[in-house]
């Protein structure tokens, strides 16, 4: 008997833990939480209108307009990460749904329109294959990834990563890289991504945990290097030494961008920012040398260098950065065989706490209730 009342109270939970994996995936309202505002910046929606402050939520759908010398900066959570809303633009939030099985994430449906003006994002997560993220200008759609950009109403610019920009007169995608700004119909070498970057950074420490502004810093820092080394490597000049000068420039540049930041962050947040800016401090040998390393060994491959004349670079520019010999052959092996990131999906990834953390993102809980500023 007691042999039969187990089988069936094993069999109940075998039941239910069947039913719990085969659920459907069910759909919910993500919403955008405002970490920051300067000046004037205002909002309408289905909530009504108002004065947009620091703290609220804003749902899909919802109009946000600055004024001259102002912006807001938002956390899109698992529908994008970090967004800046630049001075005297217009931006819809016209998509921001998220798609779950059980307690995860697994795609997230963001659709931004940008009808004057320009946005600053970092997309910090990677997102799944299923989910979309598209920002609409009146020139076209600009499809994102993992990236970091500037878009605006008649131009693109990407700091780090990749955007598919499909036109909205006489087709065709074109893409646009690391180091490029597309300007009408034509692609160039945008010239100074720095500022766009710091832009980016900023906005990275008022929404995002201190681990993920490391790593962006880290990022950043690599295309700009890699940016300057290309240049280089393509004149026949060193790519190694290149990569190093530019990246303890752009490394400097960004530090100096997060300390403004902190400078100014709300008091809700002077917490986050100043763990940010400890957090790379501690690192900015270490930043410094791995973004010269990825910087060069990326050049050298886009040139048509081979992988080992491509380690060899980073291990190069590793040392000029400070590193020890054998610091640098790890950071250039890792350069040339980088860790694969694993796609977002609500739960804990690297540098993305749990929810429980003081400083974790915002992944569009559906449990919490937009409310409106």
């Amino acid at each position: 008997m007691n042999k039969m009342k187990i089988f069936s109270s094993y069999a109940t939970l075998l039941a239910t833990v069947l039913c719990l994996a085969a659920s459907p995936a069910r759909g919910a309202a993500g919403y955008a939480i405002v970490k920051k505002v300067v000046g004037t910046v205002t909002y309408t929606g289905v909530t009504g209108s108002g004065a947009v402050t620091a703290g609220s939520a804003l749902p899909g759908g919802s109009v946000i307009t600055t004024g001259a010398n102002s912006y807001a900066d938002l956390d899109l959570g698992a529908n994008g990460d970090a967004l800046r809303i630049e001075a005297d633009s217009r931006v819809t939030l016209d998509t921001l749904t998220l798609t779950r099985r059980g307690s995860r994430v697994s795609q997230a449906q963001t659709e931004l329109s940008v009808q004057r003006g320009s946005v600053v994002a970092n997309v910090v997560r990677k997102l799944s294959r299923s989910s979309r993220y598209r920002i609409h200008t009146p020139n076209g759609i600009a499809g994102i990834r993992g990236t970091s950009f500037r878009i605006g109403v008649n131009n693109t610019t990407v700091v780090e990563g990749t955007i598919s920009f499909t036109r909205t007169t006489g087709g065709g995608v074109q893409t646009i890289s690391a180091g490029q700004t597309l300007v009408g119909s034509q692609i160039q070498s945008a010239g100074d991504i720095q500022s766009v970057a710091n832009v980016a950074i900023q906005c990275t420490a008022h929404t995002q945990n201190a681990q993920a502004v490391a790593d962006s810093v880290t990022k950043f820092a690599s295309a700009i290097a890699q940016n300057a080394a290309s240049t280089a490597a393509g004149a026949g000049q060193s790519a190694s030494d290149s990569a190093s000068a530019s990246a303890e420039a752009a490394v400097n540049a960004l530090v100096g961008a997060l300390q403004s930041a902190a400078g100014s962050a709300p008091a809700d947040i002077q917490a986050q920012v100043a763990a940010a800016v400890q957090i790379v401090a501690t690192r900015v040998a270490t930043i410094t040398a791995t973004a010269a390393a990825n910087g060069a060994a990326n050049a050298v491959l886009g040139t048509g260098g081979t992988k080992a004349e491509a380690e060899a670079a980073a291990s190069s520019a590793a040392q000029k950065s400070g590193a020890t010999p054998e610091q640098a052959s790890q950071i250039a092996n890792q350069s040339i065989n980088p860790p694969a990131q694993q796609p977002a999906d609500g739960g804990t990834q690297p540098g993305n706490p749990t929810n429980s953390d003081s400083n974790s993102q915002n992944d569009n809980n559906s449990t919490v209730s937009p409310v409106a500023p």
